[in-house]
């Protein structure tokens, strides 16, 4: 597998793209930036609903659909899914039309902040190219969208359930639809399937946080996960376990076992009630061999963590400290005291994604699967205590 190592550019002062930067200003000043998030916020709906009206699905309330409709007329959005052919601008095809799926996930998931920011970072791409981005919500994976069965789109990005390895094509006419098709995964990309993917680096990221902790005097520390199985996490939970091994420190996992993906929709983080019983089992640590900081996998379970830990009277910082990952903004935005977390650059990962997609699709030759792995960075809070040794 060909990997590719990107340094992601800095969104307030971004590295000009070579060739292409002035182009891409005045496609983005001649056509105002009209998302399916803006229709839906519009509507008042979720995006899956949303992207069901546009695709005519069966099954959406006549009065929901009445309210995504004049959504879509009053914000123009129908101008920027219009049919326009490709053209040459500073040595790049504009105007295709791609496709998203969303794979296999409960509704909840599709705004789950993270994820909100990589579909930003897509949507965004798509319109600076003045593209097209159909987009399709399939929790149950039970129908084959009418962009893809009717091949309207030229390529696709896909973010799937990580619970199970993708099924058989022959068992699900969806995935043999989909397999059609030039294709990057997003976040993380099935093992028995081929394409590209573009997310961070998992590595770096375990890597970051070990250090820190180590650097801050920890040497006990634990890893909360409750959601065993999910394939991103296993991931991280394996680098971490070598990040540990690494910088000399002791790691103790606290897990919750998954049911796995039986079925589709893969089921969504609910609630503290999620992460209580891994607080309850640190707590049981005799308190000489607790672990002293926990690394949390993700922004959005560490803010049941606190909420677990503060039920408990535990108090973040001083007797826990906590480190996470992804950047969430509106999610640590609230946590007290400020959460330190790894930067991902969301965003970055689904602009870099509908850029992988072009390329994949003006090279079709190429047989070798690219992965697209961008640099996280650490962002400092105040959740992880200085442990001083005498």
């Amino acid at each position: 597998m060909n990997y590719k190592v990107m340094k992601p550019t800095n969104p307030d002062n971004p590295e000009p793209v070579k060739g292409r930067g002035r182009a891409r200003q005045t496609i983005e000043a001649k056509f105002p930036k009209v998302t399916l998030h803006a229709v839906a916020r519009a509507a008042g709906v979720a995006v899956g609903t949303a992207s069901r009206v546009l695709n005519h699905a069966a099954n959406v309330d006549p009065v929901v659909q009445l309210r995504v409709q004049d959504a879509i007329a009053q914000l123009g959005y129908a101008r920027l899914r219009k049919r326009v052919k490709p053209r040459a601008v500073a040595g790049r095809a504009t105007g295709r039309s791609l496709g998203l799926v969303l794979l296999g996930m409960d509704d909840s998931l599709v705004h789950v902040p993270v994820l909100t920011e990589v579909l930003h970072g897509i949507e965004n791409a798509v319109s600076l190219l003045h593209g097209n981005l159909l987009l399709a919500n399939l929790p149950q994976a039970d129908q084959i969208p009418a962009f893809i069965a009717n091949n309207q789109v030229e390529g696709l990005i896909i973010k799937v359930s990580q619970y199970s390895p993708l099924p058989d094509p022959a068992q699900y006419p969806l995935i043999k639809a989909l397999l059609r098709f030039p294709r990057v995964w997003i976040w993380a990309k099935p093992e028995n399937s081929a394409g590209d993917l573009c997310s961070f680096n998992h590595e770096s990221a375990a890597l970051l946080v070990a250090a820190y902790l180590q650097a801050r005097g920890h040497r006990r520390v634990a890893f909360i996960n409750p959601k065993q199985g999910k394939a991103s996490l296993e991931h991280m939970k394996k680098e971490f376990t070598a990040a540990c091994a690494r910088h000399g420190l002791e790691l103790t996992t606290l897990e919750t076992q998954s049911p796995g993906m039986k079925a589709w929709p893969e089921p969504a983080l609910a609630s503290a009630l999620d992460v209580s019983p891994l607080v309850d089992r640190w707590l049981a640590i005799k308190k000489d061999r607790r672990p002293t900081a926990a690394f949390v996998p993700a922004d959005n379970i560490a803010m049941f963590v606190y909420r677990a830990l503060e039920n408990r009277g535990v108090r973040i910082e001083r007797d826990l400290s906590v480190i996470s990952c992804n950047s969430e903004k509106s999610v640590i935005s609230v946590l007290k005291p400020a959460l330190t977390t790894v930067e991902v650059h969301a965003r970055e990962i689904g602009q870099r994604a509908v850029d992988q997609l072009v390329w994949r699709i003006e090279h079709p030759d190429s047989r070798v699967d690219q992965s697209i792995l961008l640099e996280p960075v650490l962002t400092v809070g105040e959740s992880v205590a200085l442990i001083t040794r005498h």
